[in-house]
């Protein structure tokens, strides 16, 4: 594998009734350099900044996105998470979250990527399926 990049990143969710979350994660991205696979780990980070008191911190997040191309322009992605949002959420609202928001995030990155939104950030050990 390629070195290890990545970074932090916070989002706070609000979803009625239930108390609002916030999650701090860790993403390394690695790219294997023969099969051109670019993986990025995931891992909760709860201790990174203080809580807030206003909302439940998620302390359990681990998972990763696998982006392996297929040629001809096209991308696999395999996205994978467990979670524990905390707080005593009902199972039945939990269940319907597990399977909406891994969805409405990959339509949501597919809209993002078509109306060319993306900064033209490079990662330097990231190479592209083609390149030597």
């Amino acid at each position: 594998m390629s070195q290890p990049d990545g970074g932090y990143a916070y989002t706070v969710n609000k979803a009625f009734p239930i108390a609002g979350r916030d999650a701090i994660v860790r993403n390394v991205i690695r790219q294997d350099p023969e099969i051109r696979v670019v993986t990025i780990e995931i891992e909760g980070q709860p201790d990174f900044i203080p809580p807030n008191k206003k909302l439940v911190r998620v302390k359990h997040i681990k998972g990763f996105w696998r982006f392996r191309p297929l040629g001809q322009g096209k991308v696999e992605i395999v996205y994978q998470v467990h979670s524990d949002p905390g707080g005593g959420i009902p199972a039945w609202l939990v269940n319907s979250f597990v399977v909406k928001q891994p969805f409405r995030t990959l339509v949501n990155m597919k809209k993002i990527i078509e109306e060319s939104r993306l900064p033209d950030k490079k990662f330097e050990f990231i190479k592209e399926a083609h390149e030597k």
